[in-house]
């Protein structure tokens, strides 16, 4: 079985067997599923990319802890961060500090005693709230912006970015090398997804799970 679907210029397969050429794979560790190891290789190479940018020491926020930032969150963690996690939802808070973070914010309720007390704030939430690069971002700070990240244009005020020495970086997924030393970090580190899992005959059910923000962290379709 073979199915392709073109959208966008991005091909999708669904197969049984797909031959492909050696340097363009990366190999699974044994001790991964490939349930566990599929969000690794999309959100986690991604949050893995962006965090590049923070280093070992810097305070790190992570907006939205959801598929991507669950998995940022261990990775700022294991890189030697100090990890902020923001969230509109208050039950996420135990969840996150069991993944690393030291500290845990509601979007709406930013104490005081936080302005400017974050190097380094990674987007991962659809809903971009600006305000919260205003509060939160020390100066000389960065802003980190991904794909899957905003969901509409995001306008910043670069004139009092500028004052402050802020910067705004972005950052993709990455080719194979990086997914190889991703891996590797992972595996040592015990970075791991969070998912549920579907079977292919109920995708209908996964994506409505999905849409409706009834899964916690990722969904996984298994065939």
């Amino acid at each position: 079985m073979e199915i392709g679907v073109s959208q966008r210029r991005c091909v999708y397969w669904i197969a049984i067997v797909l031959m492909i050429e050696a340097n363009g794979v990366t190999p699974i560790p044994a001790a991964l599923g490939s349930a566990e190891a599929a969000p690794l290789l999309s959100a986690g190479l991604t949050a893995f990319s962006a965090l590049q940018h923070a280093q070992p020491g810097d305070s790190v926020g992570v907006v939205g802890i959801g598929g991507m930032g669950h998995l940022a969150v261990q990775i700022a963690a294991k890189r030697g961060c100090v990890v902020t996690a923001i969230s509109s939802k208050a039950d996420k808070e135990e969840a996150a500090r069991e993944l690393g973070a030291s500290h845990f914010l509601l979007d709406t309720n930013v104490p005081k005693a936080e302005a400017a007390s974050l190097d380094f704030i990674l987007f991962c939430s659809r809903k971009v709230d600006t305000s919260l690069l205003n509060r939160l971002l020390a100066p000389e700070g960065t802003a980190c912006f991904v794909p899957g990240s905003a969901a509409a244009a995001v306008e910043l005020d670069m004139r009092v970015m500028a004052r402050k020495g802020q910067k705004v970086v972005t950052a993709a997924g990455g080719g194979r090398r990086d997914m190889d030393a991703f891996m590797r970090f992972a595996t040592a580190q015990g970075v791991r997804a969070c998912v549920e899992t579907t079977p292919i005959s109920e995708v209908n059910e996964g994506i409505a799970m999905l849409r409706g923000n009834e899964v916690q962290f990722c969904v996984v379709i298994e065939s």
